[in-house]
């Protein structure tokens, strides 16, 4: 088969087989292409796709997909080979010549999801969501990232469109272009995305675990704007706040829920951060206050999100269902099976 096959029309990719571990694969029709390459549909496997690099990606892409889907892959176990984690399944080779060419991977089951940022700011309306709903929304966001970090591996871009959300259900996407942990070697991402990124250091080298603590800042603005109607958390007012882009009100101002500065102040648009949990405050107080934005220092953990809002959705769903009375107003906690109104006396209207 000839290398420039993926760059071909469809009625002739159509055609093609590749190769896996554990048999072969057929190609069908284009579902999507990036930067890298093409996404197709797996033939008679409905939940399977196949991401096929372009000819000059090929060589620097090899020993990373093969880190993810090798014995050290393997240990990601059952808590990122599902669909809320897109992630390399089977390595896959030209039938022919055994060339490297991509990968396999579960196919999106939510192909009208929208991007984390789109989300928050469209769907998440503090008028049009409940609180559950979004606080639902942030952990599972937070257990992904977990999944990735608990094996050793970092996600570095943290590109709103890599995270995908229907209804309450987040699923990442584009892994290949995490920060990868082998057996000998570390396999580095290429990008990061300055809207989440912190100050320090955004254009050199790091380490995995510089990369991880970078991760730690980067979810703690995405659960923010979930929670926060897609306001970012150093959008600020005032005469001394700085304007312009993300990156730059990241450096340049205080985080100003939290801020005692005289000309900076929260966007008066955005919900009132003091209508959140207070523990989810006092996360973001830790994530964005002046050490933790600019040095790391005690930078909120991924598995402290996990636990606070855990922890806070139980109890949420814990609670009786809330009806209202019809004439006063008065909360009526459904399961206390009441026929009068504690308030005013009326006897309810039960449905």
């Amino acid at each position: 088969m000839n290398g420039m096959a993926i760059g071909i029309e469809l009625s002739e990719v159509d055609k093609l087989s590749f190769r896996t571990k554990t048999g072969n694969i057929d190609i069908g029709e284009q579902l999507g292409k990036g930067n890298e390459g093409k996404v197709y549909r797996a033939k008679n496997k409905d939940q399977i796709a196949i991401k096929l690099f372009f000819k000059g990606k090929r060589s620097s892409k090899e020993g990373k997909i093969k880190a993810m889907t090798d014995g050290h892959g393997e240990d990601l176990g059952s808590n990122v080979y599902d669909n809320n984690i897109i992630w390399p399944k089977e390595v896959v080779y030209d039938e022919m010549s055994g060339q490297f060419y991509g990968y396999t991977m579960p196919k999106l089951t939510t192909p009208n999801a929208n991007n984390a940022l789109k989300h928050a700011m469209y769907e998440f309306q503090w008028d049009e969501s409940t609180e559950e709903e979004r606080l639902q929304t942030a952990l599972n966001l937070a257990s992904a990232v977990s999944s990735i970090h608990d094996v050793g591996h970092a996600i570095g871009d943290f590109n709103h469109d890599n995270i995908l959300i229907s209804e309450t259900s987040v699923t990442l996407i584009d892994c290949d272009g995490f920060h990868i942990q082998g057996e000998e070697s570390v396999y580095p991402g290429n990008t990061h995305f300055p809207r989440y990124s912190p100050p320090e250091k955004r254009n050199k080298k790091m380490g995995i675990d510089k990369v991880i603590d970078v991760d730690r800042f980067c979810l703690a603005v995405h659960i923010f704007q979930l929670l926060m109607e897609g306001t970012h958390p150093f959008q600020a007012e005032g005469e001394k706040a700085a304007d312009g882009s993300p990156s730059k009100k990241i450096n340049e101002n205080p985080f100003p829920y939290e801020c005692n500065v005289d000309g900076v102040s929260p966007v008066s648009r955005g919900p009132d951060f003091e209508d959140l949990p207070n523990r989810i405050q006092n996360l973001f107080e830790e994530s964005f206050t002046t050490g933790s934005k600019q040095f790391g220092y005690e930078r909120t953990e991924v598995s402290d999100w996990v636990d606070v809002l855990e922890d806070i959705v139980d109890d949420d769903k814990g609670k009786p269902e809330v009806n209202y009375c019809h004439k006063c107003g008065a909360e009526i906690f459904q399961s206390s099976e009441v026929e009068y109104c504690h308030k005013c006396g009326i006897e309810l209207l039960h449905t």
